[in-house]
């Protein structure tokens, strides 16, 4: 876990989470699944952009939970072999190397949910005084040998 400054924080083997914390930050995770977890969008900058080296999809997360944002608000782009990931109308920035395009997997989220318009109906917690009745036989079958 970093601080308010630049930080270079290792995983090196294991599941590790990585939080660089405000400033220009080097985060390596290492072998393992790891989660690269923000906090702030001023955790990382276009000033003071983190840099994610070694992510490997499949296996790491980058956590932006915290932010309440929805998937169709990152911002991707390229920048001399690396993706730039933004937040639309922030200044959040981070840079990530060793990938060469991010799917909504790669990413842990918690946008709002939307409610349902139209919901299910809950059923009545309380039993039904009257008992259903007893079904007469109508039909009587015989067998024989």
């Amino acid at each position: 876990h970093g601080g308010a400054g630049d930080d270079q924080i290792y995983g090196n083997v294991g599941d590790d989470v990585l939080i660089g914390g405000a400033g220009k930050d080097f985060l390596v995770g290492g072998a393992g699944n790891d989660v690269y977890q923000y906090l702030s969008v001023s955790d990382s900058t276009t000033t003071e952009r983190d840099f994610i080296q070694s992510f490997e999809q499949g296996h790491d997360k980058i956590d932006l939970s915290a932010l309440n944002i929805a998937f169709d608000q990152l911002v991707f782009s390229q920048q001399n072999g690396y993706i730039n990931i933004g937040i639309t109308n922030t200044d959040f920035l981070v840079q990530v190397g060793g990938v060469s395009d991010f799917t909504e997997n790669d990413f842990i989220l918690n946008a709002a949910v939307i409610p349902d318009p139209t919901p299910d109906p809950v059923p009545d917690p309380t039993p039904d005084p009257t008992p259903d009745p007893v079904p007469t036989p109508v039909d009587a079958i015989t067998g024989t040998a």
